[in-house]
């Protein structure tokens, strides 16, 4: 069988197919019901729920089969996809599309098969329930119709919420913690977006929806690359932000940079990112926490005062923020910040950065000058800190230099957090 080309209007359907959250999950009794159905009403072998995905098929359920999956490229469920309608092949032998097929001349010797679609929520054509038989088969004898009402079985199996779906294979503790996972994940006034190994969308909540326009199904499965998101001006800094963490320089950073939103805006983000790799080295997941800033270049000029409005899950985030003037000076920061360093916004207007350093930290350099006349407008750095009422604390700041429309500095973001316990 040949090959079949990914078409260029699979990107939705395959964003559908990732907004669900459904592959590589472990087997669930509810779909292997239906399968185990279907084999025994159409007296077939092997029954499957296929999903297509980019470059393969993968099983959800398998009746009979052996493999995990398979290479999309010999995929009968691929014709599937593209008729979008049921298709029925009685004898692959005398069908010049299959007769050639490594799964026809070899295990599992498919010479029967008949796919009905299986839709997304949104109609998309995402997989098949599959009947394969080893012999020969009358198509005439059979009642495909009974397919179909199994197919739509899986369709409601697969619509049901993905928080639903994930706890259905987990239990006791395990359970409850990703229940209070994804409890936490929508609730956070932060905007969670999740990235996989490809860097790609593998998760988008609800506020990440409502901060920047696009739903889940507009994103999952795409680069950051492949849509109007990242602000051209700081392309460069957001690709050097994730090759660190991609080359394993960091763990975690923080990079502020412009985003569009869906109805062509632009906003002013801190993403606070962190990865995670798996044993031989290789990133699985990228997690961006994202604060929405300001969409004003321009630093504010009230000593105590905001640049613009922030939002109010600005003053909830658990991360302080605030802006300082060129000489190092601070010009505005949130009831957070406060909180960490111990004065009133008032007081703190009075202080630079400088004078919040502890007199005996070992490193009391002057880190507004390092990004001034460094070669990198961001700045992470682990520091001794004394607060207004003379403890100690040890805090993580992160310090990004934010310039004009005409390339020249204006003002500098710093994000700070507590190492204290």
């Amino acid at each position: 069988m040949e090959g079949k080309p990914v078409k260029n209007d699979e990107t939705r359907r395959l964003q559908a197919l990732c907004a669900l959250g459904i592959l590589d999950t472990p087997a669930e009794e509810r779909f292997d019901r239906i399968t185990r159905l279907a084999a025994s009403l159409f007296n077939v072998p092997i029954a499957l729920i296929s999903l297509i995905d980019r470059d393969r098929q993968w099983f959800k359920s398998r009746f009979g089969m052996p493999l995990a999956q398979t290479g999309r490229h010999l995929s009968f469920c691929t014709h599937v996809v593209e008729r979008r309608n049921l298709l029925v092949i009685p004898d692959t032998h005398a069908d010049v599309r299959f007769a050639a097929s490594p799964l026809v001349v070899g295990a599992p010797y498919i010479r029967f098969y008949a796919g009905q679609p299986v839709r997304s929520p949104e109609g998309e054509v995402i997989g098949t329930l599959c009947l394969i038989d080893t012999r020969p088969r009358d198509p005439g004898a059979m009642d495909f119709s009974l397919l179909a009402d199994l197919a739509c079985m899986a369709e409601e199996e697969i619509g049901k919420p993905v928080a639903m779906v994930r706890s259905s294979f987990r239990s006791g503790a395990d359970d409850t913690a990703s229940r209070r996972l994804s409890l936490h994940i929508e609730q956070t006034p932060l905007a969670a977006i999740e990235w996989d190994g490809e860097v790609r969308v593998s998760l988008w909540s609800a506020r990440a929806r409502e901060l920047f326009g696009w739903s889940a199904v507009d994103v999952i499965g795409r680069h950051p690359g492949q849509w109007r998101f990242v602000h051209e001006s700081d392309a460069g800094k957001v690709e050097a932000a994730v090759g660190r963490l991609l080359n394993r320089s960091q763990s975690s950073n923080v990079c502020h940079n412009r985003n569009y939103r869906k109805d062509g805006s632009v906003i002013e983000c801190a993403w606070h990112n962190s990865a995670i790799f798996d044993a031989s080295g290789k990133m699985v997941s990228l997690l961006s926490l994202v604060q929405e800033l300001s969409g004003s270049p321009q630093a504010p000029r009230n000593a105590g005062s905001s640049p613009a409005p922030l939002t109010a899950a600005m003053e909830q985030a658990d991360i302080g923020l605030g802006h300082l003037g060129l000489d190092g000076r601070w010009r505005w920061a949130s009831r957070r910040l406060c909180d960490i360093l111990g004065y009133g916004a008032e007081e703190l207007a009075e202080c630079g950065l400088a004078d919040i350093d502890h007199p005996q930290a070992p490193h009391r350099d002057d880190p507004v000058r390092r990004l001034l006349t460094g070669p990198e407008d961001n700045l992470t750095l682990e520091r001794r800190c004394r607060r207004g009422n003379g403890d100690d604390i040890r805090v993580r700041q992160t310090l990004s230099l934010q310039r004009g429309n005409d390339g020249a500095p204006a003002y500098i973001v710093c994000t700070m957090e507590s190492l204290c316990a």
